[in-house]
């Protein structure tokens, strides 16, 4: 019978506040748990994104030494014609 009696003094202000709070508490532990749940994850992902990073290190280095054989085959096809073109410039004073 008190907290019927309470209700009606205007008791519902403070059983809406307690509610309130309950609902704030519960929120809390929510994003707490979220939080926490992040962070092992992130951890958890740390070591694939060092072996990512490290695949990409190879890559880079793979295409660097692509791309030099790809200069030096172009010198040679360069002085290939400039031979070629010697070549053609005899046979043609002949």
């Amino acid at each position: 019978m008190a907290i019927l009696q309470k209700i009606r003094d205007g008791g519902s202000t403070s059983i809406a506040t307690g509610l309130m709070g309950l609902g704030i508490t519960l929120l809390g532990v929510i994003l707490a748990y979220i939080w926490r749940s992040n962070g092992k994850l992130q951890m958890q992902m740390m070591p694939s994104l060092e072996h990512m990073e490290q695949g990409q290190i190879g890559i880079a280095q793979i295409v660097k030494e692509v791309s030099q054989i790809v200069k030096e085959t172009t010198q040679m096809v360069l002085e290939h014609g400039k031979i070629l073109e010697r070549i053609e410039s005899r046979k043609s004073s002949n």
